[in-house]
């Protein structure tokens, strides 16, 4: 049964944070053991704003005498748990692939105080709510995939990816790059990309939350990605894998918004799309290019 309250199409989110702020006043043992040797903490003050969790800033003066922020969240019970350990593997990859853009992941972890309260550690960047810089972020995000590729990829709008002479690279991607992800750097003001969720996989999926009109950031990102990476073959095929591709946040917004056929309808209507425009499939593709089919029993395995 969907809630009254999801009936006027309130996020399922739209309750209180589910942590206590008294996790936030003060430095677990277990935090200050993750900050860099010879860190002197000065306080702790919340910051910012979490949907699930808490989070705050922890200014330190290091072993040189320079002052150093960290950034806190905090999550409790299992899933916040799996969320935060989930969230420092992911930044962890990303600082590893283009450190320039990601705050440094330090250490993510249990409270020494509570074994129900789960932690995520971080370097501190002040930013501000201005969408990155256009060419800076399609910079970035280009270098990212290219500097991220797996170490170890719908069949019509996938498969001509791998066949025919075609091959792509998994590519370690962030897996949630919207305006709300994306800031920018005060100090240098560069773009900063943070709440990944990381994933190697065919570089184009980054580029699915910009394709609906209802976020900030939308085609101009696209477009300027692709002056700095090659896009995939067949290019004619890209829009719609791009669609393909966005079915997932969109179907991601319906379970978050139960109460709004809204978008339920989005995501029906572009598979009807795709079913209207390709009534031959992948096979039909190939056969009228003039190459053989290729099933699944016979492609690679990663």
């Amino acid at each position: 049964m969907v809630k009254a309250e999801d009936q006027e199409g309130k996020p399922v989110w739209d309750k209180p944070v589910d942590v206590d702020e008294k996790w936030i006043q003060f430095v677990d043992d277990n935090v200050s053991a993750k900050l860099p040797p010879g860190s002197k903490v000065k306080g702790i003050a919340p910051f910012g704003a979490s949907y699930w969790t808490r989070t705050a800033e922890i200014p330190t003066v290091q072993a040189d005498g320079s002052a150093l922020s960290f950034f806190l969240k905090v999550a409790q019970h299992e899933t916040g748990k799996a969320m935060v350990s989930g969230e420092f593997v992911s930044m962890s990859s990303l600082y590893k692939a283009l450190p320039y853009i990601v705050p440094h992941p330090y250490a993510s972890g249990t409270y020494a105080s509570d074994p129900n309260t789960h932690f995520f550690l971080c370097g501190f960047v002040d930013m501000d709510e201005d969408l990155p810089d256009v060419q800076k972020l399609a910079r970035g995000l280009a270098e990212l995939h290219m500097n991220g590729v797996n170490p170890n990829v719908v069949p019509r709008l996938l498969r001509p990816l791998e066949t025919g002479g075609r091959m792509i690279k998994p590519r370690l991607v962030h897996g949630d790059i919207w305006d709300g992800n994306v800031s920018t750097d005060l100090n240098s003001n560069t773009p900063v990309i943070y709440d990944a969720t990381c994933i190697y996989a065919h570089n184009e999926i980054e580029l699915a939350p910009l394709r609906p009109i209802r976020h900030k950031m939308g085609k101009q990102y696209v477009k300027a990605y692709f002056e700095h990476f090659q896009m995939s073959d067949p290019e004619e095929d890209q829009d719609d894998r791009n669609a393909l591709y966005c079915l997932r946040w969109d179907m991601n917004c319906s379970t978050l918004y139960p109460g709004n056929l809204r978008y339920r309808k989005m995501c029906t209507d572009v598979m009807r799309y795709f079913v209207d425009k390709f009534p031959n499939g992948y096979e039909g593709w190939a056969k009228e290019r003039g190459e053989k089919p290729v099933t699944r029993d016979y492609l690679k395995p990663f």
